[in-house]
């Protein structure tokens, strides 16, 4: 598969990647970086900032928070508190610059992830946005460059960790794990078939409904409801639910919806599951 560029997204996810690059060079990866990749849900970036103060990031940071249209700060994830804890900044607190006795231009070089978890609404839809941060001024920076071995290492652990609980997940990780290391070309192309099969629309749904729970107190009911109306109609096309069950999103509420889009994210990550794990035996 071949890479995306960052202008093949909708234009309001890109006025918002621009806002919240900061100045620095940014590239999608994840599945959403690759052409022919179909159900590919929520879009991550990588944000290179090299030689920008510390104040400049946050002024950049907070200019972007003024500029957001139709999208929602989730948190801004940078550094740690005296005791370890990780910070999680909301816009308010951006627009302090300080959370729990910590400057916010420090807390973006501490050696920790520094993340923007965005939700942008586009057209009747909603979609997640995350922007990883590498920040290098002079000889300080927020990372420690990783090796090929620590990577996979990494992707390893992740394999193992989602095996039962989010076996697609733990496919994508082996993908990863066997591109870094150009492993069996047919069984990458397996997985990219697997990948774009289905199972994988399921796991686009299930992502969108999850999406639609974080923002459900957020935004108007109405805008809710229309999401939830084309869920249906896409899942309508599927098998893995019942059309009784499918009925019923015409008659949700707002009280009522929390639970019936859980109910629905529990039955396709039951069907996601069990499918993952026949494909997996027979890779």
């Amino acid at each position: 598969m071949i890479k995306k560029h960052i202008q093949l997204l909708n234009n309001a996810i890109v006025k918002e990647i621009n806002h919240f690059s900061l100045r620095g060079k940014s590239k999608l990866v994840g599945s959403n970086s690759l052409r022919g990749m179909l159900f590919a849900s929520d879009i991550d970036v990588n944000t290179d900032i090299k030689n920008i103060t510390p104040k400049l990031i946050v002024k950049y940071l907070r200019l972007a928070c003024v500029e957001m249209e139709n999208t929602h700060l989730i948190e801004f994830k940078a550094g740690y508190d005296k005791q370890g804890e990780k910070l999680r900044w909301s816009r308010e607190d951006i627009k302090k610059g300080v959370l729990r006795g910590i400057k916010l231009e420090d807390a973006i070089l501490q050696k920790s992830v520094v993340k923007a978890d965005l939700i942008v609404r586009v057209g009747n839809t909603y979609e997640e946005l995350s922007l990883n941060y590498f920040i290098k001024i002079g000889k300080q920076s927020n990372f420690n460059k990783q090796t090929k071995e620590e990577i996979q290492a990494d992707l390893e652990a992740d394999i193992d960790e989602y095996y039962k609980t989010n076996t697609l997940k733990s496919i994508k990780r082996l993908y990863s794990a066997m591109k870094l290391e150009k492993g069996n070309k047919e069984k990458l192309k397996k997985m990219e078939s697997f990948f774009n099969s289905p199972v994988g629309l399921e796991n686009k749904i299930k992502n969108e409904l999850d999406t639609l729970l974080k923002v459900i107190d957020l935004e108007p009911w109405e805008n809710i409801y229309q999401c939830l109306q084309g869920i249906k109609q896409e899942l309508g096309n599927l098998s893995s639910i019942s059309t009784n069950k499918l009925i019923k999103i015409d008659y949700v509420t707002k009280k009522s919806a929390k639970k019936l889009i859980t109910d629905l994210m529990d039955l396709l990550m039951k069907h996601i599951n069990a499918e993952s794990l026949k494909f997996l035996k027979s890779l």
